[in-house]
């Protein structure tokens, strides 16, 4: 546990040192600034299409980081908090929905440390740069979490689809946490699952109406019909960025081969396919680029502690005499083993 949290920490000072600098982390950062200023200084978000600057973001992160912007007297500085807050929610929520599954303080903070050591090591532009893309993740995750512990009671059911709908207004694009829940509740709970209509559908149609009134037919028109480039080629990178979690996705897939009847397992592997299929899709697409691949990151980190969990569990039942916590500190070290050859490189730059 201490080497694996020594590295995260290791993985994660320089972009948490660089935060309160005046250095772009990337261009992003002064747009997103610049939106932050027009929310607040009632300036309209959403142009006609043949404005100069267009915006393609829904409006949700600008009025936060605007007003925070407010407070702390620097729009980026706010907006680089308010992002590096989204991840560290989101590290919270892989913890607690690995503690769902496995009951485990120990497995929970290794899922937790493993997103921060996989972000600060090999994206380590999207942590704490000013962008919505981690805190729409965290907020997202949350509901996914709320759905997991609902149960029968609906008001946890609606709570959940409401938190994914508030992501959603904060960074469109997040897409497979909500479609993999619709879709495991159509093929396991048809009752629950128009229940989950029956809330998301009149949410929506509300949601726009007031969008409608408040920026008029541009925000549609901007956040879904601005222009923009798309390479197919561009798909190869997702094969490299992948590269490092080879060790992560065959113990996932372990997992939904060994412990497919079990229908949250179930739910998890719609969640690792939806964001493959989702992440290959929008990185063609202009101005997409490691954020695309971050929901597959997320999800194969809680599938693999969860199969570490679950295989460890397996071997002491065939072998009474093996420590059920020696299979898990083994199948931590093999997943960590990527992580830790990287750590030269790491300190070098």
């Amino acid at each position: 546990m201490f080497l694996i949290l020594s590295i995260t920490a290791l993985a994660l000072f320089i972009p948490i040192y660089r935060l309160p600098h005046h250095i772009f982390i990337d261009y992003n950062e002064g747009w997103m600034a610049y939106f932050s200023v027009f929310a607040i200084t009632k300036t309209p978000l959403y142009q006609s299409l043949d404005s100069l600057i267009l915006n393609n973001y829904p409006p949700l992160f600008f009025y936060i980081s605007g007003w925070s912007g407010v407070l702390l007297g620097d729009m980026i500085i706010a907006g680089r908090l308010l992002a590096l807050s989204g991840l560290f929610l989101s590290m919270m929520m892989v913890a607690l929905i690995t503690h769902r599954f496995t009951q485990s303080v120990f497995l929970s903070i290794s899922g937790a440390a493993f997103l921060g050591s996989i972000m600060g090591m090999f994206h380590s532009d999207y942590v704490g740069m000013n962008d919505p893309q981690w805190l729409a993740h965290g907020i997202t995750l949350t509901g996914l979490l709320i759905f997991f512990r609902c149960g029968e009671k609906k008001a946890l059911l609606y709570t959940s689809a409401a938190i994914m709908l508030l992501a959603g207004f904060m960074k469109h694009s997040l897409l497979p946490v909500p479609a993999a829940v619709t879709l495991w509740l159509y093929f396991h709970d048809r009752k629950r699952f128009y229940h989950w209509l029956r809330f998301i559908i009149p949410a929506l149609g509300i949601a726009f109406v007031f969008l409608y009134a408040a920026f008029g037919e541009n925000f549609f028109i901007d956040v879904f019909r601005s222009p923009r480039t798309y390479h197919i080629g561009k798909l190869i990178r997702l094969g490299i960025w992948l590269r490092p979690l080879s060790v992560f996705i065959a113990t996932a897939f372990l997992l939904f081969v060994v412990f497919f009847k079990e229908r949250e397992v179930q739910l998890l592997m719609i969640y690792v396919l939806v964001s493959i299929v989702w992440g290959a899709y929008t990185l063609g697409a202009g101005g997409v680029y490691y954020n695309a691949i971050f929901d597959i990151i997320i999800s194969l980190v809680i599938a693999a502690m969860i199969s570490v969990h679950r295989f460890s569990g397996r071997i002491q039942t065939l072998f009474p005499g093996f420590e059920n916590g020696r299979g898990i500190v083994v199948g931590l070290m093999i997943l960590f083993t990527p992580l830790l050859l990287e750590v030269p490189h790491q300190t070098y730059t």
